[in-house]
């Protein structure tokens, strides 16, 4: 590619679109020389590189330095050595986009970059690294992140920035407890009222991760109330403060459950669920093999009209036996179900079901056997059943 004469001469900013041009039109060595071209421009200061797969190759191979990129956008790369090579062939860089899929724990060390002022950072990396990079910037004024599978508390976030020229910081939801002024950082709402603040309206779905996680343990620093939930994923047995997270449970209507452990505790909080939610329809169990049917035959529930049994663990048995069977079928919820999801040993069970749970209207159901039945059904084949 040949940016002579007309439009060198007179490039200020890089087309956005380019980027999808350089994927489709050039190979790994015309990419590699039309980067280095990009770099030898003149008056050439902004450059985006979007949906540019394998672009992190290429950029290592740079060999020219630029007196005039001051902003780069590149929405795929694979690993902090781009960075470093960019930095070293860039160094006017201010304004830095970057996303990053990825990040080894082996990468080079990185070097310093004093012109960098702005950097809007997406990655999936480790609080360590990402620490290391940030210390690398001594004069960033301006910071936008995105984090995949990161989590840090509000002291870790001002451990993370106490080195750096940053002024303000937002996050959401606001992490410190009871800080107003730290150092040289305040700290301020900007709601009027506090309490519509930490009331999340609009969230529908909650998945309330295990009481052991760290991010459960710091998440009673975020006094958030939900008022509208509709679906609630939730692993049992769960802590106190779980109850003051949710403050209206009228909406909820389909619950999906995940036992750790074997302690009657579970139960009772499981009922107590049940007490609460006058409008719970569907119950579902992501590891039934934990699930204890005798005192799963104990619980009660004015609502719930649908039963969903899986198990997620490859490893587990998949599918009912006859003495799980029966405690269904003799349990509370398994006489007023009407849906019903379950995997059963065989095909005699599954007509057990079928003709003692009378409210059934809708039956999924599946069988280990897979071979044809020698049972005599009274349909005209074996995969139809007709009950009374």
């Amino acid at each position: 590619m040949d940016f002579e004469p007309q439009f060198k001469s007179n490039i200020e900013t890089l087309i956005k679109s380019y980027g999808t041009w350089f994927e489709k039109n050039l190979n790994v060595k015309q990419k590699i020389i039309t980067l280095n071209e990009i770099w030898n421009l003149k008056k050439a200061t902004h450059c985006n590189f979007n949906h540019c797969h394998g672009l992190s190759i290429q950029l290592t191979r740079i060999s020219i330095i630029s007196q005039t990129i001051e902003y780069l956008s590149i929405d795929n790369s694979d690993n902090v050595r781009n960075l470093t090579q960019l930095i070293y062939y860039t160094p006017k860089l201010q304004r830095l986009n970057w996303n990053l899929k990825y990040s080894s724990g082996n990468e080079p060390l990185l070097i310093s970059m004093p012109s960098i002022i702005s950097l809007e950072f997406c990655c999936c990396i480790t609080n360590d690294r990402l620490k290391t990079i940030l210390q690398h910037m001594p004069n960033l004024c301006y910071l936008k992140l995105n984090l995949i599978n990161i989590y840090l508390n509000g002291y870790e976030w001002e451990n993370l920035f106490s080195q750096s020229n940053l002024g303000i910081i937002y996050t959401l939801p606001y992490a410190f407890n009871h800080i107003f002024y730290l150092n040289q950082y305040s700290s301020k709402s900007t709601c009027p009222n506090e309490h519509y603040y930490w009331s999340y309206d609009n969230v529908n779905i909650f998945e309330y991760i295990n009481g052991n996680n760290m991010f459960i343990n710091d998440f009673i620093n975020f006094p958030i109330h939900l008022n509208y939930i509709r679906e609630l994923d939730i692993a049992l047995p769960i802590n106190n403060y779980f109850w003051s997270i949710i403050s209206s449970w009228n909406q909820l209507i389909s619950l999906n459950i995940i036992i750790n452990g074997d302690d009657d505790n579970i139960y009772f909080q499981l009922q107590q669920l049940f007490d609460q939610t006058p409008c719970l329809y569907s119950l579902k169990f992501s590891n039934w093999n934990d699930l204890n049917m005798i005192l799963f035959q104990k619980l009660k529930s004015k609502s719930i009209r649908r039963l969903h049994f899986t198990e997620l663990r490859a490893s587990y048995r998949q599918f009912f036996n006859r003495n799980e069977c029966s405690a269904l079928i003799n349990s509370i919820l398994g006489k007023q179900c009407e849906v019903l999801i379950v995997s059963v040993n065989n095909q005699t069970l599954a007509i057990d079901i079928a003709e003692n749970m009378i409210k059934l209207r809708s039956l999924i159901i599946k069988c280990q056997t897979n071979k044809p039945s020698r049972l005599n059904f009274p349909s005209r084949n074996n995969i139809f059943v007709q009950w009374k």
